[in-house]
């Protein structure tokens, strides 16, 4: 795919995963109906702009925005590699880290059960090929976590992602995160660095991430003997070395079921592997993927807030990240804060949501007073394109995009005016109304100009609706749906919730006298 170009049309998931490497023991019992678009690789800004705006995954072509870690870990020959790098002994741990084993998160499983964690004493222990269970060691750099280490520095690794580029500093800020003291103008706040070493064939469940925020993951560059049937994408000759699978917000309750969780104390999310065609609801209620190819040395990866992703490592591996919250999609805060209500388990939360958000004066200081700044300046362009000049393409462009940072601006800070999350000072409410009704005085409306805002209502709804008795779509059909070793099942189409409600009822009988297939194929084939 070229730079820039939007995605083509659907393919069959099972078909790209097993072209890009993915271990036949994941793929071969995958069914055919689930359905993907790959990334789109963005090489200008504005198009990064588009994606972000719409909550979509993507590709940066510019080199700029890894080129510091890469030269690192390759040197001044360009030779280097990051699996020798990290796995020389100088950084072995001195003291133990927890690594994940296959199959933690997946379906059914404690997530407290120590049999899916492993202590590791290096990188090394991470991707030994003796190990019988691929191992995934996320190593978060924090203050706490570089407390202790060994004498003469051992143990103590060099934080990459400090080293990344951001696209969009305007909407995602300009930090490194190196700063004892952040810019408090910046609208991006710096949550987490980590680096991740991963064995091949390891996956990573269904999961969001941990506040509503943008991460930019790379993956850093491989010797091609440290490959094993490597796969390449498009020209760039970078080997593949992990998979992103995202599904997009609407979807959530088919990927994951946090209700049976809570229930079970158990995983209960969707089996992407193993769940057979004839226990999956119609095509139309199927979601089309996004997947990303990350690759060593190549093009790094923007992910979106609080979609619903998994990941599946294809060659052994390591992957640098930085997290961000923009002060610019505190939507996605308030969104993750709603989801995270219906958990049995609280989250532990980013200082900047913990403590920035809940103080009224870093409020105004901090969030409101920088966004305001940049709305002013965006209604000043607004009104300097709207009222004369020529009318030119370029001209039409930036007051499309004056427009859609404005109503941006504006769904972040509407969100600080819900008070079940955010302490109210009034002249943070009164400096929001007001550019509410500027907005509204110049006919910008947001749900017209911003994707986020138009699915806005019907995310929050359907959350405070949420039950997962039945899969609806949209009241015009519905599906029963039960859960098998914490795996769902649905039902045939029914047009009304009470046939559904019936139909579960006889699945969850089914399941207790262990003959639900022979129930749910009489069901589809119409004989109950």
């Amino acid at each position: 795919m070229a730079e820039g170009d939007e995605p083509p049309s659907s393919r069959v998931l099972r078909e790209v995963l097993e072209e890009w490497g993915v271990p036949t023991r994941l793929t071969e019992g995958m069914s055919t109906r689930w359905r993907c678009k790959v990334a789109p690789l963005a090489s200008t800004e504005s198009q990064v702009f588009e994606y972000v705006l719409k909550g979509v995954p993507v590709l940066l072509a510019d080199p700029k925005y890894a080129s510091a870690p890469f030269q690192v870990i390759q040197g001044d020959e360009g030779k280097g590699c990051a699996l020798e790098y990290y796995c020389d002994s100088s950084f072995d741990f001195c003291r133990p880290k927890i690594a994940f084993l296959g199959g933690w998160g997946a379906p059914g499983r404690d997530l407290c059960d120590e049999e899916y964690l492993s202590l590791v004493g290096s990188f090394k222990d991470v991707v030994d090929p003796l190990n019988q269970n691929p191992k995934n060691l996320q190593m978060f750099h924090r203050e706490e976590e570089e407390q202790g280490y060994g004498e003469e520095g051992k143990g103590k690794i060099p934080v990459l992602p400090r080293e990344l580029e951001w696209p969009l500093p305007m909407m995602l800020g300009s930090s490194r995160g190196e700063e004892a003291e952040p810019d408090a103008s910046d609208v991006g706040v710096v949550c987490d660095n980590a680096t991740r070493l991963s064995q091949r064939g390891a996956v990573t469940w269904w999961h969001l991430d941990d506040g509503g925020e943008f991460v930019l993951q790379v993956g850093l560059p491989l010797k091609e003997d440290k490959q094993k049937d490597a796969r390449y994408w498009d020209k760039s000759g970078k080997p593949i070395v992990k998979i992103f699978i995202f599904a997009e917000k609407s979807h959530y309750k088919l990927i994951t079921q946090d209700l049976e969780g809570n229930k079970t104390g158990r995983a209960a999310c969707l089996d992407l592997f193993t769940t057979p065609s004839e226990y999956l609801p119609d095509d139309a209620m199927l979601p089309v993927f996004w997947v990303a190819p990350l690759l060593a040395g190549g093009y790094p990866l923007l992910s979106p807030p609080n979609a619903p992703h998994m990941v599946v490592t294809a060659q052994d591996c390591v992957m640098i990240e930085q997290r961000r919250i923009s002060k610019v999609f505190l939507d996605e805060v308030e969104y993750f804060l709603r989801r995270a209500r219906i958990w049995n388990k609280d989250p532990i939360l980013y200082d900047f949501i913990e403590k920035d958000l809940q103080d009224g004066e870093k409020i105004l200081r901090h969030v409101a007073e920088p966004l305001m700044t940049q709305a002013e300046e965006c209604l000043s362009q607004v009104d300097a394109l709207s009222d004369g000049g020529t009318a030119g393409e370029g001209e039409d462009s930036g007051l499309k995009m004056a427009k859609q940072k404005l109503v941006r601006i504006e769904s972040s800070l509407s969100a600080l005016l819900l008070e079940e999350f955010f302490p109210q000072r009034e002249e943070v409410c009164t400096r929001i109304r007001k550019l509410q009704e500027d907005l509204k005085r110049r006919g910008i409306v947001a749900v017209e100009l911003d994707p986020r805002e138009a699915l806005r209502k019907s995310l929050v709804d359907g959350m405070s609706e949420e039950e997962e008795k039945i899969l609806s779509d949209g009241g015009k059909a519905f599906y029963a749906m039960v859960h098998e070793r914490g795996q769902p099942r649905w039902g045939p189409r029914r047009d009304t919730r009470e046939e559904a409600l019936k139909d579960r009822k006889k699945l969850k009988r089914a399941c207790l006298e262990r003959r639900l297939h022979e129930c749910m194929m009489n069901m589809k084939q119409g004989g109950e």
